[in-house]
């Protein structure tokens, strides 16, 4: 293998046999941190009793789907930006009340779903991820957004209902992409005013303030 792959291209195995083989040469070049990264990383999501990385462990970390919902996590690691591969993030039905910066480092995250959370603000890095298409953060406790958010050009579907949202910001205009917005149980559903402008700056997208309760 060439002295010129990355360390992270000897994290795309195709095989087990493959990857056994790939985990070795990472010992060999000592590249300490990145395996206490990804032995963070497993601790953290599957098994804190673990004490060493195998294979089947580089597996598990460098799938693109991660499902991890209703674990009781409390926080993500900084090392999640490890997740290069990662397309895939579901953390629904936990007890995250904060995203670390890094969750802007997943250059191929297109799905975010943060459903039955605790989050209070959302981190300005969340607009760099350029790849995101479906965000999903309903049943939080938001209370604005960044306005970084308008550098989410690949976005489409946005659901932000059950938060405590005044108001949305202006830039909310530039996610010409979006298809679907919604927003019941908002406190901005209350101002007519607000909900009008909200429909002026994204004219082609569909867009739900009621709640199918009311």
């Amino acid at each position: 293998m060439s002295n010129s792959n990355t360390m992270i291209d000897l994290l795309s195995p195709q095989s087990v046999e493959d990857l056994t083989i790939r985990l070795s040469e990472l010992e060999e070049k000592s590249d300490s941190t990145l395996i206490d990264d990804l032995l963070k990383l497993y601790q953290h999501f599957f098994d804190p009793t673990a004490k060493k990385l195998v294979p089947d462990h580089i597996i598990q970390l460098n799938q693109s789907r991660l499902y991890l919902n209703s674990k009781k996590y409390t926080s993500l690691p900084s090392e999640i930006s490890r997740l290069i591969n990662l397309e895939e993030l579901l953390l629904d039905y936990n007890h995250l009340t904060f995203l670390p910066a890094e969750i802007g480092l997943l250059p191929k995250l297109k799905v975010l779903t943060l459903r039955h959370n605790q989050l209070k603000t959302l981190p300005k890095e969340i607009g760099d991820l350029k790849t995101l298409e479906y965000l999903i953060i309903s049943s939080n406790l938001l209370k604005k957004l960044p306005k970084t958010i308008k550098h989410l050009q690949n976005l489409q579907y946005l659901a932000l209902d059950n938060n405590q949202l005044r108001r949305l910001p202006k830039c909310i205009s530039h996610l010409t992409n979006l298809k679907e917005l919604y927003l019941e149980e908002n406190p901005m559903n209350k101002y007519d005013s607000r909900k009008h402008r909200i429909k002026k700056r994204l004219p082609n997208c569909y867009i739900n303030f009621t709640s199918p309760y009311e």
